[in-house]
């Protein structure tokens, strides 16, 4: 899957909906893993009934995930991409991130799942 710029929504926000959540890029395992531990969330519960007896779907997912955290590393300090995005699906249920590396021009250069 060729890597594609991340930016605002058109509505101005800037939720996990915006990083490309086909592919291999938003984890199904990431999805898997909170549909499952968090059973009882009202989101989960949500996104399960909404998959109508499929599996949730990563589109779905990401826009129920938030950014938590932008990390802007100064050129020449680091020799990972400069920026770095961190978003969680629900923060006061699970300490998982999927953190997205992005170069200056917003290209995706990885997505990764970290705690």
């Amino acid at each position: 899957m060729p890597e594609r710029p991340v930016g605002p929504r058109r509505n101005g926000s800037h939720g996990a909906a915006s990083v490309p959540a086909r592919g291999s890029l938003l984890h199904r395992h990431f999805i898997d893993y909170h549909v499952e531990e968090l059973e009882d969330s009202e989101t989960v519960v949500r996104l399960v009934r909404d998959a109508a007896g499929g599996a949730v779907g990563a589109d779905s997912f990401a826009a129920a995930m938030r950014l938590s955290s932008v990390d802007l590393w100064v050129s020449g300090l680091s020799d990972g991409p400069p920026v770095l995005l961190d978003y969680v699906f629900d923060p006061d249920l699970s300490d998982q991130i999927l953190a997205v590396k992005l170069t200056r021009d917003r290209t995706v250069v990885s997505v990764d799942w970290e705690s």
